[in-house]
C-alpha cells in the first residue's frame, strides 16, 4: 500500500504451515512497489536539492588531475601540521627553560 506521501508499506501475512520449530513463519511481501510518482505531483525542492547533491557526492573527483592535486593538498597538510606542532613544543620549551632561568638568577644572592 502507498499513503499520500508515496511510501510503500509491507503487508505481513501468517502462513498456516508452520515451520520446522513449530512456530508458523511470517511471509513479507511489499506491496506498491511500482508506486512512482505521477508527473503531475510536484516534488519537494527540498527533497529535489538533497537528492541531487546526494548524487554529486557519488559520483566524486571528475579527473585524474583533480585527484592528484587534492591528495597533494592532504599531504601538504599533513607536513604543515606536523611542523607546526614542533614548532608549539619547540617554542614552548624554549619559554619554560627562559622561566627556569629566571627563576635561578632571582635566587642566586641568597
Amino acid at each position: 500500500m502507498t499513503d499520500q506521501t508515496g511510501t510503500t508499506h509491507m503487508n505481513m501475512t501468517l502462513q498456516q504451515n508452520s515451520s520446522p520449530s513449530g512456530f508458523p513463519s511470517l511471509s513479507l511481501t511489499k506491496v506498491g512497489t511500482n508506486a512512482k510518482r505521477s508527473k503531475n505531483t510536484r516534488v519537494n525542492p527540498k527533497r529535489l536539492a538533497r537528492q541531487a547533491s546526494k548524487e554529486i557526492a557519488q559520483r566524486g573527483l571528475t579527473s585524474h588531475a583533480q585527484e592528484a592535486i587534492k591528495l597533494d593538498l592532504e599531504s601538504r597538510k599533513l607536513q604543515r601540521k606536523v611542523h607546526d606542532r614542533q614548532q608549539i613544543l619547540e617554542e614552548n620549551e624554549r619559554k619554560y627553560q627562559l622561566r627556569v632561568q629566571k627563576a635561578k638568577k632571582k635566587h642566586r644572592g641568597k
